[in-house]
Formats: structure tokens, C-alpha cells, sequence
């Protein structure tokens, strides 16, 4: 077998061991972490909401623990010159969970207030590439519904 080919056969079953969802990314099966209530999680606080410039959670980056923004085009990431709209690619929902009125949940919209499709992160759980869902680099605005 050539070098190449056995090179290729080796990333192919390349598995990365963090706790959470595995997700095949450009032919290797790597694992995103989720979130949790517990404490840090990978790069992202409990009880926050995290979006991310770049997949797999890297890049410029904005924590908040509530977040409704109707236009994101005002918002930066934090430390950064970057806007946020149109230019977000990977999501953690660290919030704690549900309670009673089912909040908890960040809806990511395609269009200003709120507009155009959407895509729901629920508590506990992230997104390591919108472009999965036919979402990356989409959202101009995010309706957070906090704990």
C-alpha cells in the first residue's frame, strides 16, 4: 500500500476522544463537545451562550448569558472589529435546561428581526458546523429564551 493511501486509511479512522456528539467533518469522525450545566464547557462558560466565526468552536468568539439581538450587524465578537452577521459558524447552548415555560432554547434567524428561517439550539447541546444544517454563515439575528 503506498504511503499516500495508507496516510488517507489512517485519518479516515482518526477518532478524537472529547465528551459529547461525533460528527463526520471532511472524512474524519471527530467529537464536538456539548455543553452542561456543570461548569466549563470546552470553550464556552455554563449558563451562557456561545457563537463562533470559525467550525469547531474557534475564532473570534461572544459569551453572553442572554441573548436577543434583532440585528446583528450592530454586535461585534468580543475582542474583535468582526460583525457577527452573516459570519457565524459554530454555537454551544450552555444554558441549564428547560423549566417550566420550555425556555432555555437560542433560535439563530436568517434575516434581521427575526426573519427568514431558523435554527433552534436546545439547552445542553452545540453545533460544531451550521454549514450541517445549511446554516453557516446565515444568522442576522438570534432570539435567546433564558433560563
Amino acid at each position: 500500500m503506498s504511503g499516500a493511501v495508507n496516510m488517507k486509511l489512517r485519518a479516515s479512522t482518526l477518532i478524537a476522544t472529547v465528551s459529547g456528539v461525533a460528527v463526520a467533518v471532511s472524512g474524519l469522525l471527530v467529537s464536538a463537545p456539548t455543553a452542561s450545566a456543570a461548569g466549563n464547557v470546552g470553550p464556552c462558560y455554563a449558563n451562557n451562550f456561545c457563537v463562533y466565526y470559525h467550525t469547531s468552536f474557534t475564532g473570534p468568539q461572544k459569551i453572553a448569558g442572554n441573548m436577543n439581538i434583532p440585528d446583528l450587524k450592530k454586535v461585534r465578537y468580543d475582542n474583535s472589529s468582526t460583525t457577527m452577521n452573516d459570519n457565524i459558524s459554530s454555537v454551544i447552548n450552555a444554558q441549564p435546561g428547560y423549566n417550566a415555560n420550555g425556555n432555555g432554547s437560542i433560535g439563530l434567524y436568517e434575516h434581521i428581526n427575526l426573519g427568514g428561517g431558523s435554527v433552534w439550539i436546545a439547552p445542553g447541546k452545540s453545533m460544531a458546523n451550521l454549514g450541517d444544517r445549511n446554516f453557516n454563515d446565515k444568522a442576522s439575528s438570534i432570539w435567546g429564551i433564558g433560563p
